[in-house]
């Protein structure tokens, strides 16, 4: 008897032979995935790039690789846990001499930016993002183990990646799938599984990950590896050109307001609030970078994601921000961008314009929320 999606994810999970954390970090990547894309849930097969599975696992494990190198595998001779420690650990080293910071949680907001925006990643030097690339080429050749053996037999859960332009037409992508990308095909069913148990399928993800660490590591106990597990970055970015193009837009006249107070948004006297926090989801796209009331996002909103009543009145004024944003080059590039890789495109050479899009913006939020049980104002 075939066995249904959410007992085929806690299978993998808790039975499969495991030698490395491949498999959980190929689960738990995926979870991630489908909970950022969960307008795909009515597909009947969806192809991910293994470059973003790839991105989560620079994430996953950047707690592994620094001072302290901990195992993330069996020990045997001559042979690493990680086949990609040493990249990993060598960008790892750059970024903290770049940024002049080095904490456990840092790969997700690296990955975050570079993933979701080229601007960003554009802004360090050509060594570094030389690094980055051979080190993301690297895991995606590590992250084909799992998924060849995830599961009873080979490929039995999930096909041998293949590039998307090869694929039948018949399956979505992700966005920002290219052409040539090597992608893994995930079923319907399962991807919408990921999207309702996303939060218990992290919770075990995380659990799992713990006790296998703490067999491979034998002076790094479970609540250790929980505690790099779980860290998240606090915003330490500046945001300084999305302050400027803003600042630019407030004297030039463009009437900005509060999406959450209604409040007019004067000259330097804004915060430049995340809708969805970074503590939830750690990455500066323009669509989620509101200026807000700093009193009401400092002492209300703060790590709070906006209920369903919240953002059914601030749907208006994020489409007068989203319109705004339109009237600048820079902005609109940036906010396009953004966009295509979270939403897709609506079609060549077309865009939302402030209301569809503060409105795709407004389902995303609850879905998202939704899918992590997050706290909402």
């Amino acid at each position: 008897m075939a066995l249904s999606a959410g007992t085929l994810i806690a299978t993998i999970l808790r039975f499969d032979r495991k030698t490395t954390t491949y498999k959980i970090a190929l689960i738990r990547a995926i979870n991630d995935i489908a909970v950022n894309f969960p307008h795909l849930t009515s597909c009947e097969r969806i192809a991910i790039p293994l470059r973003m599975i790839a991105e989560k696992w620079v994430a996953f494990y950047w707690p592994f690789v620094g001072a302290q190198q901990i195992s993330q595998g069996r020990q045997s001779p001559g042979k690493q846990d990680l086949i990609f420690r040493s990249k990993l650990s060598s960008l790892r080293t750059e970024w903290a001499v770049l940024v002049g910071i080095d904490n456990d949680s840092d790969g997700f907001q690296l990955v975050g930016e570079a993933s979701a925006s080229t601007r960003w990643i554009n802004s360090f030097p050509a060594s570094f993002r030389a690094k980055y690339e051979e080190t993301v080429l690297a895991i995606m050749g590590a992250v084909r183990k799992p998924i060849e053996y995830a599961g009873p037999g080979r490929h039995e859960i999930f096909p041998e990646p293949t590039r998307w332009n090869k694929l039948p037409k018949s399956i979505s992508a992700v966005p920002g799938t290219g052409e040539e990308d090597y992608c893994l095909v995930v079923s319907g069913e399962l991807w919408a599984e990921f999207c309702q148990l996303s939060l218990w399928v992290e919770a075990l993800c995380i659990h799992e990950w713990c006790l296998l660490t703490e067999t491979f590591t034998s002076n790094f106990s479970r609540s250790e590896a929980y505690s790099v597990l779980t860290e998240r970055p606090g915003n330490r970015l500046p945001l300084t050109w999305e302050r400027n193009q803003i600042d630019i837009l407030i004297q030039e006249g463009y009437r900005l307001v509060c999406p959450w107070t209604a409040k007019p948004i004067e000259l330097k006297n804004y915060d430049l609030d995340h809708i969805l926090p970074i503590s939830a989801y750690p990455i500066n796209e323009l669509w989620n970078l509101v200026p807000s009331d700093p009193s009401f996002n400092r002492n209300k909103k703060r790590d709070l994601i906006p209920g369903k009543e919240a953002m059914r009145l601030a749907i208006p004024r994020l489409a007068g921000s989203y319109t705004a944003y339109s009237s600048s080059p820079q902005l609109q590039n940036g906010l396009d961008d953004d966009v295509s890789r979270r939403f897709g495109q609506v079609g060549k050479d077309e865009r939302w314009d402030g209301t569809e899009l503060a409105l795709r913006v407004g389902r995303f939020v609850g879905d998202f929320a939704g899918s992590r049980n997050l706290r909402t104002f």
